[in-house]
């Protein structure tokens, strides 16, 4: 199953779930994102995702809320890791929010989290903005970008 069906099966068997308790909030909030680790706050929810295992925190700072990204354009996606984790990411362009969230293109398969950087290449996809990066592992653990425009 691709990452793709994995992220609208669970959002279609979830919807967007409880916080897990011992889930840290999200800055300004009050209230946290859904699923695992902190995510931009101006990120969708993330569907689902479950209790933590390995890694303490994972935040995706780039690209960042109002990011512009061109068609074709190689961009650096970077985060920050706190704790360990023994899974390999992908990293996935979505579009939507709450329990709307659609995987629109793998970015990135099988990346280990601890190089905190990856390169990759802007699809060719409609332009517009409300896209936002998936960072995801079988961990599990899902956490969401801030939202970006996409131009040709």
């Amino acid at each position: 199953m691709s990452l793709i069906d994995r992220l609208r099966s669970a959002v279609k068997a979830t919807g967007t779930g409880p916080r897990h308790p011992d889930a840290p909030r999200a800055p300004g909030t009050g209230t946290g994102p859904t699923g695992t680790g902190p995510s931009h706050p101006d990120a969708p929810p993330a569907p689902g995702t479950g209790p933590r295992t390995a890694a303490d925190a994972v935040q995706i700072l780039s690209p960042a809320t109002g990011d512009t990204w061109r068609v074709g354009q190689d961009v650096g996606v970077t985060w920050r890791l706190t704790g360990v984790t023994g899974h390999p990411c992908d990293i996935v362009l979505v579009r939507g929010d709450g329990a709307r969230i659609e995987g629109i293109a793998d970015l990135a398969v099988g990346v280990d989290p601890e190089d905190l950087t990856a390169w990759v290449t802007v699809p060719d996809v409609p332009p517009g903005d409300g896209y936002a990066v998936a960072l995801t592992s079988s961990d599990p653990m899902t956490v969401y970008s801030g939202r970006l425009t996409i131009v040709r």
